[in-house]
């Protein structure tokens, strides 16, 4: 497994996951990080060995890039992921892997280029965990052009290519012109017991006593992408019409931005919690909706989550994979991205008709990890039999 470092988002939570379920599947897996940094780094399963890589000089980057054509010089000069390069392909040469597998675009042009340096039969598996053309147009904002073209070039050769939802697959074909049948749909796996037994544990909090107000809980980075900036408008215009409280877990670079918009809203220390990192499930498993207000996602693992813990669900019907996990509307409400008024609407009719719980728990169960596992399998198996090492 192949990743830049361990950050708490969803794409490397399921890398985790997934490397955590192949060794237990009896498969040698180890975990190579550009950098041993991130909230998730006490979260690697024990039987997968970590390591990080060295960072080469520029000049050797600069060589190595350049071997990969004049495109992969000009995106990796920009990219202190491209420092990496250098080991990964000494890596792959020394250890010589059945399967690469790895997740993101950066990571997953690093891993071809080296890849074509290291000449090794290494297969490259590609997981595509979010719409490829926003991502791209909000990850080189100079020149996002420069990646979708890279893209276009590089992830042909990869082995095999995987999207967590129809959406995600569908965006990738698109914008990279692939052959459909050559981009396979995995829907991420939920251990749903465990969650909702992380759920059930004890919370000693004010907000989560006997007779307080409805508790609203969001859970993801402080980012353009999360739009929260949305979700804070509907939640005042909500709270001027009856009690309730919001916690948005989670921490970014917009922070600032909307502790200035709370302040702006009259939106007070009893009506609203930025707290930052935290464990989301027993929040879940005591609040009223759990609020997804995204611009675009690839397929938002805490709607899964929250359904597990039997939490009603009010999401923006972006692009991609809500729309998918809640089955057009069956399992929880959707609204337009950006439409204050109906988040606010939809969330008021959600505390008003909660849908019953055993029912999403039910949905949630049908994204197993066991069939995520199988997926995955399936992309990483060489086509000679072998043993699998990721």
């Amino acid at each position: 497994m192949w990743l830049n470092a361990l950050a708490g988002g969803g794409a490397e939570r399921n890398l985790l996951a997934l490397s955590g379920d192949l060794a237990a599947r009896g498969h040698a897996v180890e975990l190579v990080l550009a950098e041993r940094r991130g909230a998730l780094l006490g979260s690697v399963p024990d039987a997968v060995p970590c390591r990080a890589l060295p960072r080469a000089g520029a000049v050797a980057t600069a060589r190595a890039l350049a071997r990969c054509g004049a495109g992969a010089l000009r995106w990796g000069w920009r990219n202190r992921l491209a420092r990496s390069l250098v080991a990964l392909v000494a890596w792959l040469r020394r250890e010589r892997p059945d399967a690469l597998v790895t997740t993101l675009p950066k990571n997953a042009l690093l891993a071809l280029f080296a890849r074509e340096l290291a000449d090794v039969p290494t297969r490259i598996v590609v997981r595509e965990a979010n719409t490829f053309s926003s991502e791209a147009a909000r990850g080189d904002r100079r020149d996002p052009r420069s990646l979708i073209d890279l893209a276009r070039r590089w992830y042909p050769r990869a082995d095999a290519l995987v999207a967590v939802s129809e959406g995600v697959r569908r965006d990738l074909v698109d914008t990279l012109g692939l052959a459909p049948e050559r981009v396979t749909r995995v829907y991420n796996g939920l251990d749903s017991d465990a969650v909702a037994a992380r759920a059930a544990a004890p919370l000693d909090d004010p907000w989560a006593a006997p007779g307080v107000p409805p508790l609203l809980l969001a859970v993801g980075r402080l980012s353009h992408q999360k739009d929260f900036e949305t979700l804070l408008r509907a939640f005042a215009a909500l709270r001027r019409a009856r009690p309730a409280r919001l916690l948005v877990a989670g921490e970014g670079p917009l922070r600032g931005r909307l502790e200035g918009l709370a302040r702006e809203l009259a939106l007070g220390d009893d009506d609203l919690r930025l707290p930052g990192f935290l464990d989301p499930y027993p929040w879940m498993g005591r609040a009223a909706a759990l609020v997804l207000s995204s611009r675009w996602e690839g397929f938002p693992n805490v709607l899964l989550e929250a359904l597990a813990c039997g939490c009603p669900v009010v999401s923006s019907d972006c692009p991609h994979g809500p729309a998918e996990i809640l089955a057009g509307g069956r399992y929880g409400r959707l609204v337009p991205p950006g439409d204050v008024a109906a988040l606010r609407d939809a969330l008021a009719a959600t505390l008003d008709r909660p849908p019953a719980r055993s029912a999403l728990r039910a949905r949630a169960r049908e994204f197993s990890r066991d069939r995520a596992t199988a997926g995955y399998l399936a992309a990483i198996a060489p086509p000679t039999p072998s043993s699998s090492s990721p």
